[in-house]
């Protein structure tokens, strides 16, 4: 889809794409912010000694770029799964076994998805964090920016784990698998929300 295409889907009736592509969408630009700045500051003159850490910014930020692109796809996926599994036929026993196991699953794949997009916020506001405190001056802006938009990522991934974590039954294993991410999203978003106020604070240190 184009932006345009894009945003149209998001703002119409249709409940996916929702806030879980927006929140892999969000990590993405900041990929590419950072990209952007490591780009702008590899060949400037007076940097030299930076060329080797922009080169690894600009090449890890590509990777995550492209992988969180794909992710805004799979999370809609993930999500038409659940409706797929919820609309299998439930008349039999062997039926409904094999609809809740369909269901459990799509459960998780949803879960995990958004889950993936949180694990990568650590990574994309490092890559951020280089680029405002070794970056290009003139662009610091932007890297600030990188580093807005990937907490707003991880925020939003972690919003979307919450409500998939409640659809969850009360069987052991399947509230095992609720505590363990559970756990895991508090622990991401807790680091998330430390480096994204110490980023801040160097980013509004060096425009003041």
């Amino acid at each position: 889809m184009s932006l345009t295409a894009f945003v149209d889907e998001l703002a119409s009736e249709s409940p996916a794409p929702g806030g879980g592509s927006v929140a892999a969408l969000c990590g993405s630009l900041s990929a590419a912010l950072s990209a952007m700045v490591a780009n702008l500051t590899f060949d400037k003159k007076g940097f030299e000694e930076k060329k080797a850490m922009m080169e690894g910014v600009g090449r890890d930020a590509q990777r995550l770029k492209q992988w969180l692109l794909q992710t805004v796809d799979d999370d809609m996926l993930a999500f038409n799964r659940i409706l797929d599994a919820r609309r299998l036929a439930k008349g039999s026993e062997s039926e409904k076994a094999l609809r809740d196991a369909a269901i459990l699953e799509a459960n998780k794949a949803a879960t995990l998805t958004p889950l993936s997009v949180l694990q990568g916020g650590p990574v994309l506001l490092e890559l951020a964090s280089r680029v405002v405190e070794h970056g290009n001056p003139s662009s610091l802006s932007d890297g600030a920016v990188a580093a807005l938009v990937a907490a707003a990522a991880a925020e939003g991934a972690y919003y979307n784990v919450l409500i998939n974590l409640r659809d969850f039954g009360q069987s052991a294993s399947e509230q095992e698998f609720v505590t363990e991410t559970r756990a895991q999203a508090d622990k991401l978003i807790g680091v998330v929300r430390d480096r994204s106020e110490e980023i801040k604070k160097m980013a509004m240190a060096s425009l003041s």
